[in-house]
């Protein structure tokens, strides 16, 4: 096997190799840096895309631009996925991941709170939260099921929106559920 010179078109970067034929160097490192480029920038544009998980999002409480308030709490929709959330002047925000499969009997989406990914405040420097549209075929079954979580310890907000919050000093961790409760069999007698 022949090694063969490869010289960028400069005469620079002399090197020797099996591969094959000679190549101009300036032609094939730009043709290279194009396409790792382009991959880079699809690959970029691709992860940064939020949307793509927003039309798979399912039962959320707060659509875009709604608000709600839980305890001290206020909660604000940015975006679909988007939610900041404010209390005694200070304003954080976290993006909520979307359920793919039902869990505990509902979709919605929740943010796990990974790690301290808060800057500090009034002893909060990071959030778990869990939002949803929970279903129940009638009004008894809704009490048992939020019965089940006694550190719930929140408010039905008009009739229909439960709001819970609760701080975890040794973790450092804010605790939000947001639900929706609809009530089968009470749908049903709106809609007669």
């Amino acid at each position: 096997m022949n090694n063969i010179v490869l010289v960028d078109n400069m005469g620079r970067h002399a090197k020797t190799s099996p591969l094959g034929p000679a190549q101009d160097l300036g032609s094939t490192s730009s043709a290279l840096f194009c396409t790792s480029l382009s991959l880079l920038v699809l690959v970029l544009l691709t992860s940064c895309d939020n949307s793509r998980d927003e039309h798979r999002v399912k039962d959320l409480v707060l659509a875009p631009g709604e608000r709600a308030t839980c305890g001290e709490y206020q909660i604000e929709a940015t975006s679909t996925l988007e939610r900041t959330i404010s209390w005694d002047g200070a304003t954080r925000s976290l993006t909520l991941w979307p359920r793919e499969a039902e869990w505990d009997g509902h979709f919605g989406a929740y943010y796990p709170g990974p790690g301290n990914h808060w800057t500090e405040h009034n002893g909060v420097s990071r959030c778990v939260y869990d939002e949803s549209v929970v279903r129940f075929p009638d009004r008894k079954t809704a009490v048992e099921w939020l019965s089940r979580f006694p550190w719930f310890d929140g408010d039905l907000v008009d009739g229909k929106t439960y709001c819970a919050s609760k701080v975890v000093p040794i973790r450092n961790q804010l605790n939000i559920w947001l639900y929706k409760i609809e009530i089968q069999n009470e749908l049903q007698e709106r809609q007669e």
